[in-house]
């Protein structure tokens, strides 16, 4: 065989050889890329005989383990009925009731009944209420960002929603009625409140060293205070008595 021809054929293998090894290697580096698919999570406090594991025929009986249990992403939803618990967040996760006025969230005047650490929480259609009665207490308290609370129905707290350096909520469409406080802004930013009622709380919202905050469209027969505050925005609704 020419020489020539016998080194081509020889380059030519080793090159393949080399080209194998490292598409091999990078194969096995190579990350998985396929997102996650997220669950939704049920609770119904009537399964008191278990077994519990969160699925629709075998809900967890009480909420804190369906948070527990639950990954980035999923949604828990519960079933009517009230439930005794004082529950910590800390997933980004969405907590939805059956129904606003049918599924409660009861905290037996202990603390804090909603305790949100983690930002891109989503609170909907709860009745929430019964907090501890004591400066920090709250229905939701919120040391996060981004995070929403929809349609919900919050009484007897110290403050219905008590947001700690929170900055990019929204809380739309909420009754607060027969709290210290409804809604309380403290060094908390870029918030928007809107379309909420209060009516028979010390005060509707108390706003504390807090900047470019926007309340439209809600209405009651409890104050706004201001403390040290910057750039908010108060849009009125027309034709009913304000905040």
């Amino acid at each position: 065989m020419n020489k020539k021809i016998l080194a081509f054929l020889i380059c030519s293998i080793l090159l393949l050889t080399i080209t194998f090894i490292v598409v091999l290697n990078q194969k096995k580096g190579k990350k998985e890329t396929t997102p996650r698919i997220t669950d939704i999570i049920y609770v119904n406090k009537d399964n008191t005989i278990g077994p519990w594991s969160g699925t629709l025929k075998h809900p967890y009986q009480h909420i804190n383990d369906a948070v527990s249990n639950s990954k980035p992403g999923d949604t828990i939803y519960v079933n009517e009925g009230t439930y005794h618990e004082n529950i910590t967040i800390d997933k980004t996760i969405t907590l939805v009731g059956e129904d606003k006025s049918n599924t409660i969230i009861d905290g037996m005047n202990n603390d804090t009944i909603l305790y949100v650490t983690k930002d891109n929480v989503n609170i909907l259609d709860f009745t929430i209420r019964n907090s501890g009665g004591y400066k920090g207490n709250a229905g939701v308290k919120l040391i996060s960002d981004n995070n929403q609370v929809t349609d919900c129905i919050i009484h007897r707290t110290k403050t219905g929603i008590y947001l700690d350096d929170s900055d990019e909520n929204e809380i739309s469409n909420c009754l607060f009625h027969t709290n210290g406080e409804g809604i309380f802004l403290d060094t908390s930013s870029n918030c928007e409140i809107k379309d909420c009622e209060f009516c028979h709380n010390a005060i509707g919202i108390n706003l504390q060293s807090s900047t470019e905050n926007n309340i439209q469209n809600c209405y009651g027969g409890s104050g706004i205070g201001f403390w040290s505050n910057r750039n908010f925005n108060v849009q009125r609704r027309v034709g009913h008595g304000q905040i």
